[in-house]
């Protein structure tokens, strides 16, 4: 008859807790945890990758003049108040793949390029942009915005708010689909006598 001694039951307690917690932390498949970041300024290059799970923002993202924000394939971004979602005076690329789109999800304005520098960027390229059936794609700011664009492949749907792309440096869209969206409007400054046809 096996006799009962508190030092081999706390042995074998202590041995159980850490077979555990050894299966728990080091055997057990490892999911796709985002990473904490919810938005803000950058500076030089960020990247945003789906290996760190879904992208819940809630600080609008600055992109300043000389810095980059390259969004890869799979990644998804939900916007989670900040307003607007993106304000680009540096570089935006959002660069999905035919068969990974970049998925965007915001019901507030997702472009604002209040007076732009001419050489900033905004491109999307196999993206599904879902504007909530609120925001706008690009807002009316009431400032030229002299930003270089280009939206290729992709599907803006549920824009509840008309976009406005005013005096654009530099504009391409293609194979694109709009959706339950108001309109689109692209406006360009042929007024300069530099720019003007006799």
């Amino acid at each position: 008859m096996r006799r009962f001694t508190f030092g081999g039951f706390v042995r074998k307690f202590f041995t159980a807790v850490f077979s555990i917690f050894f299966v728990v932390t080091f055997l057990t498949p490892l999911t796709a945890q985002a990473d904490g970041w919810d938005g803000g300024r950058i500076s030089g290059e960020k990247i945003l990758s789906p290996s760190n799970g879904v992208y819940e923002i809630t600080k609008t993202i600055e992109i300043p003049e000389g810095a980059k924000l390259t969004v890869r394939p799979g990644t998804k971004i939900v916007n989670s108040g900040a307003d607007p979602l993106f304000f680009v005076h540096g570089w935006l690329s959002i660069e999905g793949s035919e068969s990974d789109p970049v998925t965007v999800e915001s019901s507030n304005d997702i472009v604002y390029l209040e007076n732009a520098p001419e050489d900033s960027r905004v491109e999307i390229r196999h993206a599904v942009l879902d504007g909530k059936n609120s925001a706008s794609l690009v807002p009316a700011s009431g400032n030229s915005q002299t930003s270089n664009y280009v939206f290729e492949d992709s599907d803006f749907i549920n824009f509840g708010e008309y976009s406005y792309i005013w005096y654009p440096k530099s504009f391409r869209a293609e194979r694109n689909t709009f959706s339950n969206s108001h309109g689109f409007s692209i406006g360009f400054d042929v007024r300069s006598s530099e720019n003007s046809q006799p």
